[in-house]
């Protein structure tokens, strides 16, 4: 109640305030009919003019983010296509280093040790042969081989090279530390199988080393290259450049800039010695020649590189010109027609007004009528407000009986959650039934399972309460583990290396059961030639979190598949809405920050990681209140 009268003598004060002031004291003096115009016109202008800088700021801001998004769209796109085109790359490298013909060559004691100019000639049609036929198979890709430059053919240029060719680098001795490793290393490369200048052309370049043990017993390394044209690869970022001016470039895991989108961006960038800045964060600004652009990344699916994109601010806010333009003729148009409507509303009010006072003064001296007829139905602005009174007590009549009606479905629902508290004891009770039923008969295997689903359904309602602790979490999966293991007869093996402080914490009922359930649905059930399912449980503790990781041998998961069974909502598909409730339910209770991921650090199988709040049952439960 003070604070009610407080916020009335504020509200008192300010229009004291405003009355004494000289332009509350202007307006008192009005007319009023300039009253009512300036009532009506000086709000609407107002708030015409706030909303139509809202709509510019927000209509700007959906196109930055449109925008962005096709950018990022675009940028997806590029490293589909760039990622293809170096897994096609390393792939033409394993078939040049697996070919039982070239290693069946390159294996004799006196390759690349001819005396005779025929053997000679002999073993580099060989090679070219080997060569040839690869390359054929795959015609986006060239290959060649570096050898040694005292060899005859080794300036070939087509698919036999000097080794100079390669100490001629820049970053020679990172190539040759990189060799020595057994790593495959990315250059570009400058076309050498055509002496015409003015055709040159670049070529990105995988270089791998090839370990050949002579039947002799020594041991020789070839670097073996697959390439594909920059310019190609230019292309890609070229067609991900969605306004003009854009820069897109590619760097390696080092980054190294290794391919821009146009060449006169390259000379730009590098001119400038521009330097992708530290953790800079998307769409932030940086300065190049003096503009401003916008910086976007792209983590490329290929060994951790990266896409960034330089989108100029001038050309950005160009496109976003004309916005301002809609909103300063929006802004005339609406001042005229405020104004002359304003003017006539307030002549008409303004007579009816006076009319009425004129009767009220009548009827105050006696000399008018007693009764005014206002009753009647009519279009005027005051009937209009005593039907949408009528029609708003309509609603609040409308809006009690649904509540009456809520209650009494609330009242519904309760019961039925008490009989749902009831089944669960049921079921709890003849399953114990046919355990020990089975027991008499020596059914070892029936008690078991009955033992094992009594143990799963009990864990899974948990008397209702969403809160469980680790240790039962993971007794919960072991009964669904052993469950399973009476239909697929033993094959599926679980190992928990979960350390005795983290199970005494808790996390929420039926968090770890789904992500073994699906390990075994789309693993051993979903494919026949898996003979068995290994799957591991382990958790560590991370400062004030905990995190799970699950792992299995199956087939594995896409990152795509991986994302859309995390996101999905209830309902948008068969796969994983197990996973994605769970990810929703962590998500829910602890915060963004926590959740579900999957991880993709092995070959074969499927990494999942699950990260909680460490909290103990009480402070978990207060956490849920």
């Amino acid at each position: 109640m003070k604070e009610k009268n407080g916020n009335r003598n504020i509200i008192a004060e300010l229009i004291s305030a405003w009355q004494n002031s000289r332009l509350g004291s202007a307006f008192r003096h009005l007319n009023m009919r300039r009253k009512l115009m300036y009532t009506y016109a000086v709000p609407v202008l107002l708030v015409s003019t706030l909303v139509l800088i809202a709509g510019y700021i927000s209509q700007e801001r959906r196109f930055e983010t449109r925008l962005r998004s096709d950018m990022e769209q675009a940028m997806v796109q590029a490293d589909s296509f760039l990622t293809s085109y170096l897994q096609g790359m390393n792939h033409i490298s394993q078939l040049i280093v697996s070919s039982k013909d070239l290693n069946s060559l390159m294996q004799k004691p006196q390759f690349m040790e001819h005396e005779s100019v025929r053997e000679v000639f002999a073993e580099h049609l060989q090679l070219t042969d080997i060569f040839s036929s690869i390359e054929l198979a795959n015609g986006e890709y060239r290959i060649g081989m570096y050898v040694d430059d005292s060899i005859l053919y080794s300036n070939n240029m087509y698919y036999i090279y000097p080794e100079s060719l390669l100490e001629e680098n820049p970053d020679y001795p990172e190539i040759e530390r990189s060799m020595s490793y057994g790593a495959a290393v990315y250059e570009i490369l400058q076309d050498k199988r055509t002496s015409d200048t003015k055709s040159l052309q670049d070529y990105l370049a995988q270089l791998t080393p090839m370990r050949v043990v002579k039947e002799d017993g020594r041991e020789n390394i070839y670097v073996i290259k697959s390439e594909v044209p920059v310019s190609a690869v230019r292309q890609l970022l070229h067609n991900a450049a969605l306004t003009e001016g854009t820069i897109l470039y590619l760097e390696d895991n080092n980054e190294r800039r290794l391919v821009t989108s146009d060449e006169q961006a390259s000379a730009l960038l590098d001119g400038a010695g521009f330097m992708t800045p530290y953790g800079a964060p998307d769409w932030s600004t940086v300065k190049l020649e003096g503009r401003d652009y916008y910086i976007l990344h792209r983590r490329s699916g290929w060994r951790s590189w990266r896409i960034t994109a330089l989108i100029p601010v001038n050309e950005y806010r160009e496109q976003t010109s004309f916005l301002l333009i809609w909103l300063l003729c929006m802004l005339g148009a609406i001042f005229a027609v405020v104004s002359m409507s304003s003017s006539v509303v307030a002549a008409y009010y303004a007579g009816k007004i006076e009319t009425l006072n004129n009767r009220m003064i009548h009827l105050d001296q006696g000399t008018g009528a007693a009764r005014l007829k206002l009753q009647e139905s009519t279009d005027d602005a005051m009937d209009t407000l005593y039907r949408n009174f009528d029609f708003m007590l309509d609603q609040v009549e409308q809006l009690m009986k649904e509540q009456y009606r809520l209650g009494r479905s609330i009242s519904n629902a309760e019961m039925r959650a008490l009989q749902a508290q009831i089944n669960p004891h049921f079921l709890y009770n003849t399953l114990d039934l046919i355990n020990w039923g089975a027991m008499d008969y020596g059914a070892d295997n029936v008690a078991a399972i009955a033992r094992n689903l009594g143990q799963f359904y009990r864990l899974s309602l948990n008397h209702g309460r969403s809160v469980i602790s680790i240790n039962d979490e993971l007794r919960h999966v072991e009964a669904f583990v052993s469950i399973e293991n009476a239909h697929y007869e033993g094959a599926v093996h679980l190992d928990i290396q979960v350390p005795d402080e983290i199970r005494g914490l808790a996390c929420l009922n039926i968090t770890l059961q789904p992500f073994v359930e699906n390990s075994i649905v789309h693993g051993i059930a979903e494919y026949p030639d898996l003979k068995e399912c290994n799957i591991r449980i382990t958790a560590q503790r991370e400062e004030d979190d905990i995190l799970f990781d699950i792992v299995d041998d199956g087939h594995g998961i896409s990152p795509a598949t991986a994302a859309q069974v995390v996101e999905q909502k209830a309902g948008e598909g068969s796969r994983g809405y197990g996973i994605s409730n769970v990810n929703f339910r962590i998500r829910l209770c602890y915060g963004e920050k926590y959740g579900v991921q999957y991880i993709f650090d092995q070959q074969q199988g499927t990494h999942v990681r699950v990260r909680i709040k460490a909290l103990h049952a009480e402070e978990l439960e207060q956490l849920l209140s």
